[in-house]
């Protein structure tokens, strides 16, 4: 059992967890979370920032799983929530009592969380929710992301990544895809582009530097659609971007640019873990 918290100006949250890595002495696994959360959504213009959007939520999760050889861990999903948000071009704020059930699988072979030399890192999520008042909404929310790590000399490294997000065609605000960020798509800001099908990848270097140094480029593509109908590889989106990152007893510590083919381009500072 433990008590997490995040207290900050744009993310503040408080969770209950209990969780077993396993039951007794079988592979089964489970999660049971009770959370509260306030998170103020930046919103864009023309790539210039145009206030932010708030948003509340609070309930449950319990996921129960096994860890399978090879496949890493497949867990059931249940999860009740009501969520409170502002959203642009809407003049009220909006309420959605949530309901879902899912199918969730994870698979981490990294020899490290920070800098990996090797091994996988694969997510497959397949969720249906809806409604649990009101109007009696559902919708169904796919997403993976499969990335490795590969060692090419004894200081460079490649890292491959590709995500794919899909829904049905309503999708609230709340779980809408992004695209931003230097993690996500750098030249852009992070939550920058929303909408209801995503597709990204990303092919990234990186160098070790003597030291706890380390120097990154990467290449970027992607965009975001509202309709399945209108994606287009056409109008894939692209963009490169640097960093320079070390290892400290804060976690990570990294310094980016990116720039998009368009010209829009950003600058990041990051201090801790990615977790």
């Amino acid at each position: 059992m433990f008590l997490s918290t995040t207290i900050g100006e744009k993310r503040r949250s408080v969770s209950l967890n209990f969780k077993a890595d396993r039951i007794f002495k079988t592979y089964f696994t489970y999660r049971l979370r009770f959370d509260y959360e306030e998170f103020k959504r930046n919103h864009y213009v023309d790539h210039d920032y145009a206030g932010y959007y708030p948003q509340y939520s609070h309930g449950g999760e319990l996921s129960v799983g096994r860890q399978v050889s090879r496949l890493g861990t497949m867990s059931v999903v249940g999860e009740i929530r009501r969520y409170r948000w502002d959203e642009p071009m809407v003049d009220e704020r909006r309420t959605f009592d949530k309901g879902s059930v899912g199918f969730r699988s994870t698979v981490d072979t990294r020899d490290n969380i920070s800098f990996p030399v090797s091994g996988k890192y694969h997510i497959f999520e397949l969720e249906f929710a809806g409604e649990l008042t009101g109007e009696k909404i559902a919708y169904t929310r796919f997403y993976t992301s499969l990335e490795s790590y590969y060692k090419i000399t004894k200081d460079l490294n490649f890292h491959p990544r590709f995500s794919l997000g899909l829904s049905s065609n309503f999708m609230p605000y709340f779980d809408e895809f992004t695209l931003g960020g230097y993690r996500n798509f750098i030249g852009l800001f992070e939550d920058e582009i929303l909408g209801d099908k995503m597709l990204s990848g990303e092919l990234a270097f990186r160098y070790n530097l003597p030291g706890p140094f380390h120097f990154h480029l990467k290449y970027d593509m992607g965009n975001i659609w509202n309709r399945l109908e209108n994606i287009r590889f056409s109008e894939l989106k692209y963009s490169t971007g640097a960093g320079i990152s070390m290892s400290s007893f804060l976690g990570p510590l990294s310094v980016w640019y990116g720039r998009s083919a368009r010209g829009l381009d950003a600058f990041y500072i990051s201090a801790g873990y990615d977790w």
